[in-house]
């Protein structure tokens, strides 16, 4: 994938702005600026030289520090000794999740109060309450 534009932004925002070895907040307008606040380069998940490709899937935003440093080791284990657990969540998916937490919440709490109850307005406000507080335990965590 060449370095288009367009093509900066989707891997810009497929982590939402962070390096996605070490989690530090990138500037998008600071692609490629060395010393500049933010700065960053396009990482290759899998190295070109382990046979990694160009394509989006592939293409990471990383700072320019961890991109130079990583060379051909594995994304997963830099990650791991910088202490994140796995790639940053772009902010499509932060909404998925956040919504499916929503659902999940709600379905438990109105079933726990039904069963608990047996009572269709009690069950209802369990459901109301866990969907308001499902995507705040995960915002939280």
């Amino acid at each position: 994938m060449r370095a288009t534009v367009d093509g900066l932004v989707r891997v810009f925002d497929k982590t939402n702005g962070q390096c996605h070895l070490c989690g530090r907040r990138l500037v998008l307008a600071n692609y490629g600026a060395v010393g500049r606040r933010g700065a960053w380069e396009r990482d290759h998940s899998r190295a070109r030289a382990a046979g990694g490709t160009d394509t989006l899937r592939n293409l990471f935003a990383a700072c320019v520090g961890c991109n130079r440093s990583k060379q051909v080791r594995s994304s997963r284990s830099v990650r791991r000794c910088n202490g994140l657990p796995r790639v940053p969540l772009s902010s499509v998916k932060r909404a998925q999740l956040r919504e499916g937490d929503s659902l999940v919440g709600a379905a438990v709490g109105g079933l726990s109060a039904w069963f608990a109850t047996r009572s269709g307005q009690a069950a209802f406000c369990a459901a109301l309450l866990g969907a308001l507080v499902g995507p705040e335990l995960r915002d939280g965590a």
